[in-house]
């Protein structure tokens, strides 16, 4: 029982501006007395669709609940398989007002996270590379 496990983690805020980790971040590997460990990253510049959301984009489901709207789900089904095929990044942006309080961000933040399940649905089925969607909260006038 020799050696130990070493973990590193890439800091991404030292990447050039629009670059993204393409491997696993941290990366762990096992060090042992007098042997030559490397480990190392890949990074690169990723495509980066912006989607831009706010309350209109959703409807109530007939079990009282908050659906995706119509255009909102057919652009999906649409968009996806268009970018099947390439490593992808998909920012969710839920635009509120400058005013707006907690419960506005946290409303923003549940339908962020619809729109992602019914994106990472869609890629299921088509998408033969990594998806990574990031979400964003963006204030009027910032």
């Amino acid at each position: 029982d020799r050696g130990s496990n070493f973990i590193l983690k890439l800091d991404e805020r030292t990447l050039p501006t629009g670059f993204r980790p393409t491997t696993e971040n941290p990366r762990v590997v096992r060090l042992t007395p007098g042997v030559m460990a490397e480990i190392n990253f890949g990074a690169s510049i990723g495509k980066v669709v912006r989607v831009d959301l706010n309350r209109a984009a959703f409807t109530t489901g007939a079990d009282g609940k908050p659906a995706l709207g119509h255009a909102l789900d057919l652009g999906i089904r649409r968009m996806v398989p268009e970018m099947a095929g390439e490593p992808i990044i998909i920012r969710l942006a839920w635009h509120i007002p400058a005013g707006a309080g907690a419960t506005e961000v946290a409303e923003g933040r549940a339908l962020m996270r619809l729109a992602e399940k019914r994106i990472r649905a869609e890629w299921r089925k088509a998408g033969r590379t990594q998806l990574r969607i990031e979400t964003v909260i963006v204030r009027a006038g910032q």
